[in-house]
């Protein structure tokens, strides 16, 4: 009867409602859970990301970035720049990463790459070229800035105690102060 059919369609039109209804709260949930693991300025894994992403790693490199004399870059030309060098930068380590590395933003002027599958040669080699890709002046909002970077290494396989990005942290800290085997680039 039509009646039945009627029924039947207004059923089927609640059913499709209550199905698109949770389908768009899934998707709001995962939108959201994304966003809580990415680094909103430069879309790289954020700490949280990052630290999701190394759970259970047994083996490849962490290497820890961190910008010189970024803190005079904002305070010259403003967090306008200082965000655009930080792009930069992101867009930097992208170009120079394998497809399998995870990079990650870990706030200020921090960054991290995690090299799966790498050894301690590769994973110096790694090193340098990305010290060589950043350390090199950049034209960014009709300036010239200098951007310069400090990289630190730790062996994820020498993790027993799941530190590498402490142990690669502290590796950067000592290669900055003590200014070594830093890869100049020209001035301009």
């Amino acid at each position: 009867s039509d009646a039945q059919r009627h029924l039947f369609a207004r059923h089927d039109g609640l059913r499709a409602a209550a199905l698109r209804t949770a389908w768009q709260r899934d998707r709001g949930v995962a939108v959201l859970k994304a966003a809580a693991r990415t680094d909103p300025l430069t879309g790289l894994l954020n700490r949280a990301g990052l630290l999701e992403a190394l759970e259970g790693r047994r083996d490849g490199a962490v290497l820890f970035i961190d910008l010189d004399r970024f803190k005079p870059i904002n305070d010259r030309l403003g967090h306008r720049v200082g965000d655009l060098v930080l792009e930069e930068v992101a867009r930097r380590l992208g170009s120079v990463s394998r497809g399998a590395d995870i990079v990650a933003r870990l706030g200020g002027d921090e960054f991290v790459v995690v090299a799966p599958g790498v050894g301690p040669g590769i994973a110096d080699d790694l090193r340098c070229r990305l010290m060589s890709t950043l350390n090199r002046p950049a034209a960014i909002d009709g300036h010239m800035v200098d951007i310069r970077a400090t990289v630190g290494l730790a062996d994820i396989a020498a993790d027993v105690a799941g530190t590498a990005l402490d142990r690669a942290d502290a590796d950067m800290l000592r290669r900055k102060s003590g200014a070594h085997d830093r890869v100049e680039s020209p001035s301009i």
